[in-house]
């Protein structure tokens, strides 16, 4: 859901509409901006992380270690936390 729906459908597709052209960039190459575009892309995951799966994730899901394998918008990967210490027994 974090990838297909968070990253595929809202943010790549508002960072794409939005940072990049201020960036002077295209999505097809992100050259020398890739870690601002990564650390964007990672703080707009874990916003939407909270804001739609918050009622089946209850805080404890986060995500980390963003990168952008080749450089560019169309795929991404990340590390995928999860607090066991706020998971319900």
């Amino acid at each position: 859901m974090i990838e297909d729906w968070g990253y595929q459908s809202i943010v790549r597709n508002n960072i794409s509409l939005t940072v990049l052209p201020e960036l002077g960039i295209t999505p097809r190459y992100l050259g020398d901006q890739l870690p601002n575009v990564t650390k964007r892309v990672e703080q707009l995951l874990n916003r939407f992380i909270e804001k739609h799966l918050s009622t089946i994730q209850e805080g404890k899901i986060k995500i980390d270690d963003v990168y952008l394998p080749w450089k560019r918008m169309f795929e991404v990967g990340f590390n995928l936390q999860l607090d066991e210490t706020k998971v319900k027994q």
